[in-house]
């Protein structure tokens, strides 16, 4: 199972319809059925890359905000910072953060 269908899933267990799915990523509500049930075939990265946009967000202990996994994993994986005191204290924020992505894979 991909962590594009987990999150879609978690948003259906939570009370959302594949209609509001729909709106949050940019799809039609049939596309969101059809990757729900598996059979949407070929161009299914791109779904799977507007949900994870949409959907693959936590609390950045840093901002006190929701973060999207990508700007989460060049803050946390990207060389310490120098020449300022607040990009470095973001940078050590996020190497003791639970969140903090691996090399090859998405935040946790």
């Amino acid at each position: 199972m991909s962590r594009a269908f987990e999150l879609a899933f978690d948003q259906i267990a939570a009370g959302k319809t594949r209609q509001q799915i729909a709106v949050d990523i940019g799809y039609s509500r049939p596309t969101i059925s059809r990757f729900m049930s598996g059979t949407y075939g070929k161009g299914v990265e791109k779904v799977e890359a507007a949900i994870l946009k949409a959907y693959d967000k936590h609390d950045c202990p840093h901002t006190g905000e929701a973060v999207a996994s990508d700007i989460c994993r060049k803050k946390a994986l990207g060389p310490k910072p120098f020449g300022g005191n607040a990009r470095q204290i973001w940078w050590a924020t996020c190497q003791a953060c639970p969140h903090k992505p691996t090399q090859e894979g998405a935040a946790s």
